[in-house]
């Protein structure tokens, strides 16, 4: 199943790439253009190159923001945890007496293994 996915992953990329290329080829995106930013104009560059430093500006922006929400994340995570062991600690101390005396002890290990006795004398029921 994960080559499947891994294939389809690898042929979408695939499909995708191709796209891109055959659009960039285009006569319309080697034309060069000058951008406006307030006062200053930019020198005369291809458009393709306006198209991709958005879409590389999207991924830079995306991927910081995914970072921010891990790391957030990881924290919460991390602080949960640690008050959990906390917690877990404090009901460990405010539970006395949980091991039992030896006599208590004994007593079950006598039943236990009487029942496991009983258990391998009878015999299986024999299926009809």
């Amino acid at each position: 199943m994960r080559v499947i996915k891994w294939l389809a992953i690898f042929g979408a990329a695939f499909f995708a790439a191709w796209i891109l290329i055959f659009t960039f080829t285009q006569p319309q995106f080697k034309e060069t253009a000058s951008a406006r930013i307030f006062t200053y104009y930019t020198p005369p560059i291809p458009v393709y190159l306006y198209v991709a430093g958005a879409f590389a500006m999207g991924l830079l922006i995306g991927l910081a923001v995914a970072l921010y929400y891990y790391i957030t994340y990881q924290a919460r995570i991390h602080k949960k945890n640690k008050q959990i062991r906390v917690l877990e600690e404090e009901v460990k101390k405010e539970i006395p007496g949980e091991s039992f005396s030896e006599e208590q002890s004994s007593v079950q290990n006598e039943n236990y293994n009487e029942n496991i006795a009983e258990e391998q004398e009878t015999p299986p029921e024999e299926n009809l």
